[in-house]
């Protein structure tokens, strides 16, 4: 596990025991997630996939709040799964924000019409690799990319630059931008 990821994991494994501290970061995910909503024009008629939630999913609440589509998060780690079911029960969101355990290079994503690949999921390329084959047809993929100079804290990371696509600029001090990926055939 890199660097950024070990570190993110860490603070939401903690935060999320201290409830009202913890929506604190809807401040931090809103505007990112409303960029990200716009991008790939996700509405209440979406089924969406999120690799790589965390201990506190917010990016899944925020999809599931802002667009009334429901939201299924992915996470490998057993114990982050444990406590974001508990965190989406705290909020009264089961049945729109449903989270399981998970590895987003195998899950089947046919059923989904958007998929979301959280900045700490390992290994991005693999991921968006497998996603782009499962889901289904005028799917899209949104991938979350490292600032350049943060990229090496990550790990194996989407280059920005492999898209001749769209994308949308993010203005928070770890991520560049989002990349919007589509499935055609």
């Amino acid at each position: 596990m890199k660097v950024m990821p070990a570190c993110t994991t860490f603070f939401e494994k903690n935060l999320c025991h201290l409830f009202p501290l913890s929506l604190l970061l809807k401040k931090y995910y809103a505007p990112i997630v409303k960029r990200e909503v716009l991008l790939g024009k996700i509405n209440e008629e979406d089924q969406v996939l999120c690799i790589g939630g965390g201990a506190l999913p917010w990016t899944a609440v925020e999809i599931a709040t802002q667009t009334g589509a429901t939201v299924h998060v992915i996470d490998s780690d057993p114990y982050a799964v444990k406590l974001a079911s508990k965190f989406i029960r705290l909020l009264k969101l089961e049945g729109k924000v449903n989270v399981r355990f998970g590895d987003g290079q195998y899950v089947d994503a046919s059923g989904f019409t958007v998929a979301h690949i959280a900045l700490q999921a390992y290994p991005q390329e693999k991921i968006l690799c497998h996603l782009l084959q499962s889901i289904s047809r005028n799917g899209r993929v949104l991938v979350r990319c490292p600032k350049k100079r943060m990229a090496c804290l990550y790990g194996d990371c989407i280059a920005p630059s492999c898209l001749n696509g769209k994308s949308t600029k993010q203005s928070c001090s770890t991520m560049k931008e989002t990349l919007l990926f589509t499935k055609y055939t």
